[in-house]
């Protein structure tokens, strides 16, 4: 007995070692600028908007309590979030908080007369958009103006993130936090225990086309052209594309004699240049460069990874104009994950939940099978996730 107990202490020992670990590992995972307060949020101002607070975020991170799912998300104290935090988003939009004054000092929205706060970085189901306040309504306009409070992609989760229903029934919809493990689809009433087959497929094809040739080619191979947004594919990108950078600049450059080689790896719409980061990031040449002279607030902008020089292993991530149509590049494509044909993979799974519960509770259904809430982290993501919830 007393050498069962030994050994139980000694294993309890190294998980908690290992999980600790991990969790400090995952820490060191996000950029340093991807962490913030709500105290250290940058505070601007725009001469369009003279009487209102412009608070900018950075993009294309997240909490560490959102990678570790451990917690629940407290919205007030001197808790670290991230600008693409959804909580922190969703929270701002709300106006149920505001930045920090002073020490562990949370401060309220006021919907005071004539006084306008305004939050342009922050992404509302992945529109760039800004939120006013006043003493008597609160309004959203977005800054992409092919958006509006009537599209489905608006209302049909409302920061679901952030004001999950407590008190009412509802449904629970996770994704899978182990990306190259499979999922396998069990029927809604049966639960959802497994996992198989891959979550994310990407491919490549040795022809250089435009951006709406790269669009039309990725859309006939039932795939889309590459977008991230978020740290999920962030890593993908960084683990498994980014080692194969070399290979396959080296093989289109057998194929294609160039000295120049560029791939198409996303789509992005900004309305700040200091809103504009990318993740990916070649160890040996860090450069990241907007080839435009001017930024156009309702203008999309490409990215695209371009070799440099007679080295294919030396890179560069760059942005244009999506519409240029003077640049070609190489289309990387991401398979669309589907319900219809099982043999393809997909990201998401649809549990009917029959208890209310709180947003903590939703987390640990979500972690219990291996996952983790998702509240459709952007309009692309919620248009999949909608196509899927119509087969089910």
């Amino acid at each position: 007995m007393d050498v069962d107990c030994y050994s139980s202490f000694i294993f309890y020992l190294i998980f908690i070692f290992i999980n600790t670990f991990s969790i400090i590992n995952g820490q060191f995972y996000l950029s340093r600028i991807c962490f913030m307060t709500f105290d250290n949020a940058t505070v601007t101002y725009d001469p369009s908007y003279p009487n209102a607070s412009i608070l900018l975020c950075p993009s294309s991170c997240y909490t560490m309590r959102y990678l570790t799912n451990q917690d629940e998300y407290p919205i007030f104290g001197n808790e670290t979030y991230s600008g693409n935090s959804l909580v922190c988003k969703s929270a701002m939009h709300d106006g149920r908080v505001a930045p920090w004054i002073g020490e562990n000092s949370p401060i309220l929205i006021q919907n005071i007369s004539l006084q306008l706060s305004i939050f342009p970085s922050a992404l509302r189901n992945g529109i760039l958009s800004a939120k006013s306040t006043s003493s008597s309504y609160n309004t959203y306009r977005f800054a992409n103006n092919r958006i509006n409070e009537t599209s489905i992609i608006d209302i049909a989760i409302e920061h679901r993130g952030f004001l999950y229903t407590q008190n009412k029934e509802s449904s629970i919809t996770c994704r899978s936090k182990n990306d190259l493990v499979s999922i396998e689809p069990i029927n809604i009433d049966n639960g959802w225990k497994h996992w198989i087959e891959n979550r994310l497929k990407y491919f490549t094809f040795p022809w250089n086309m435009t951006r709406d040739q790269a669009l039309t080619f990725c859309s006939n191979n039932n795939a889309t052209l590459m977008y991230w947004f978020n740290t999920t594919e962030q890593d993908i990108l960084q683990n498994v594309i980014l080692t194969t950078i070399h290979q396959l600049f080296r093989y289109q450059r057998n194929t294609a004699g160039n000295d120049t080689l560029t791939f198409f790896i996303g789509l992005k719409r900004i309305n700040r240049l200091q809103q504009w980061e990318s993740n990916v990031r070649n160890v040996n040449e860090e450069r990241f460069d907007i080839n435009v002279n001017s930024l156009n607030n309702d203008d999309d902008y490409c990215t695209i990874i371009q070799s440099s020089g007679g080295n294919p292993q030396s890179f560069g991530i760059y942005s244009h104009r999506c519409d240029n149509q003077y640049i070609s590049g190489y289309p990387l494509c991401r398979i669309i994950p589907s319900l219809i044909d099982q043999q393809h993979d997909f990201i998401y799974r649809l549990e009917s939940d029959s208890q209310s519960g709180n947003l903590t509770g939703v987390i640990d259904y979500c972690s219990e099978l291996g996952g983790y809430p998702i509240y459709a982290n952007n309009a692309y993501e919620w248009q999949l996730i909608q196509g899927y919830i119509l087969f089910i």
